[in-house]
C-alpha cells in the first residue's frame, strides 16, 4: 500500500478547514472487493477519517482515496497520475509530497 502524507513545509492541502490526505495504491487500498460486496459500506477512507477524528489532538481531516486496482509505483509516477492527483487536491498548494 502506498500512502501519501503531507510533509510541511513543502506540502499543504487544506480545504474547508480540513487537512487533505490522499491515498494512492493498488486494489488493497482501493478496497475493490469490499466495494463490490457492500458498495455503501464503510470503506478505508471513511474509517481513516473516523479514526483520525477520534484523536482530539489532531486537526480535522478529509481522506481522499484515489487508488486503482493493479496500480504500481513506477506506473503511478511515469503516467503523471501522482502529480495530477496531488495537484488537484482541494486547497492544494503542493510542491511535493512525502511518500511512505
Amino acid at each position: 500500500m502506498l500512502c501519501t502524507l503531507l510533509s510541511p513545509p513543502t506540502a499543504k492541502a487544506e480545504h474547508d478547514g480540513k487537512i487533505q490526505i490522499l491515498l494512492l495504491g493498488d486494489s488493497t487500498t482501493e478496497g475493490s472487493i469490499p466495494r463490490l460486496i457492500k458498495p455503501k459500506g464503510l470503506h478505508l477512507e471513511t474509517v481513516l477519517e473516523q479514526l483520525l477524528a477520534a484523536e482530539r489532538d489532531l486537526p480535522p481531516c478529509h481522506v481522499i482515496n484515489s487508488s486503482l486496482s493493479g496500480e504500481y509505483i513506477r506506473r503511478l509516477i511515469d503516467s503523471g497520475r501522482y502529480d495530477r492527483n496531488a495537484a488537484n487536491l482541494p486547497g492544494s498548494t503542493m510542491s511535493s509530497f512525502a511518500t511512505v
